[in-house]
């Protein structure tokens, strides 16, 4: 059975935050400040979006399910 992991990170909802916003922001300074190309700007989100997510994913946690 599916059992959702809700430890924050670092036990901080700050960090749990800024985690989550990391790749809109790699999305969007980009593309405003630097007036970079959109698909750069979303290749590198989305390569920002697979790491965090990987990272979170420890061989504990993926042994677990």
């Amino acid at each position: 059975m599916f059992e959702q992991v809700l430890d924050p990170v670092a036990n901080s909802l700050f960090w749990l935050a800024a985690l989550a916003a990391a790749p809109l922001i790699l999305l969007f300074v980009p593309l405003g400040a630097f007036r970079a190309k959109a698909h750069i700007a979303a290749v590198a989100s989305l390569a920002l979006s697979m790491g965090t997510a990987s990272a979170r994913q420890t061989p504990e946690k993926r042994a677990h399910h």
